[in-house]
């Protein structure tokens, strides 16, 4: 595996692999590092990672599914870092990431999608 490809997902898998294990577990992932919430995944931007990873999403659930009819979706992980906090953006991080959740159940049509989320916290 290339260490420049993994990254906080791996322990919460391994922590789901102990808690569920009669169940495979797939992982859709896509993340790349110093991207922030307000600009790089805006929702409303057509050119943004947001709509990327939307693709990226479709395409893998499609060739799950394809494999695995009754393959299910439990929910996202959100690993937040610190680029939020540059360019005084922070203050309107828990509005951005509200809409940002909005859009991804109703664009992945799973309404009530659970969120995990890793706060990264800096003294």
């Amino acid at each position: 595996m290339n260490s420049q490809m993994h990254g906080m997902e791996l322990p919460v898998i391994a922590e789901m692999e102990k808690r569920f294990p009669g169940n495979d577990i797939y992982v859709v992932k896509y993340g790349l590092g110093a991207t922030n919430l307000n600009h790089d995944w805006n929702p409303q931007r057509t050119d943004g990672r947001y709509a990327v990873w939307l693709g990226y999403y479709r395409k893998a659930m499609a060739q799950l599914i394809d494999e695995y009819p009754e393959v299910r979706v439990v929910g996202l992980y959100w690993d937040q870092g610190e680029s939020d906090g540059v360019d005084n953006m922070a203050g309107d991080y828990a509005r951005n990431l509200t809409n940002f959740l909005v859009m991804v159940r109703r664009d992945t049509r799973l309404p009530r999608l659970k969120t995990f989320i890793h706060k990264h916290i800096f003294d």
